[in-house]
């Protein structure tokens, strides 16, 4: 019997000057990604939640970190219940040139789908209402209708 790794987490840092850091935390790693508001990635996370929450997988969320560098969350169904969440990205390569980089998968692993959607969002909600300052970034997130998706994953 294998242990299986807690599921991913999310954890946001507040904007500063367009910028806002995101680190996922999985199996005792921490994985950075640079946010820009110039390509604001909240609208595409939202949508990915809610093709999650509608069980519309495959489904995936890319973030551009400026300078042809990203990092990509997808999610393809799997055998009883879950799905495979797959987070990969482009990273410099150690000793070659600025612009050379390789694309690395970080995590690759089996989730519950459904969980793993109301855990990010929750996290999302609280940061808009903890951390988030409207003044540091592109737009005021906090201003958008999120009562449908309240709704899709049974947040208050």
């Amino acid at each position: 019997m294998s242990i299986k790794p807690a599921p991913p987490k999310l954890r946001f840092e507040p904007p500063r000057a367009g910028w806002l850091g995101l680190t996922v935390l999985f199996a005792g790693r921490q994985i950075s990604i640079n946010t820009s508001g110039a390509s604001d990635p909240f609208p595409a996370f939202l949508k990915w939640l809610r093709s999650i929450a509608l069980n519309a997988l495959p489904c995936t969320w890319r973030i551009d970190e400026g300078e042809a560098s990203f990092m990509e969350f997808s999610l393809h169904p799997a055998d009883a219940g879950q799905a495979r969440l797959a987070l990969r990205g482009t990273r410099e390569r150690d000793g070659a040139p600025q612009d050379v980089q390789d694309v690395v998968v970080f995590i690759d692993t089996l989730v519950d789908s459904q969980a793993l959607a109301r855990s990010f969002y929750r996290t999302y909600r609280r940061f808009l209402k903890k951390g988030f300052v409207s003044s540091q970034w592109s737009q005021d997130l906090r201003l958008l209708n999120y009562k449908a998706l309240d709704a899709l994953l049974m947040v208050e």
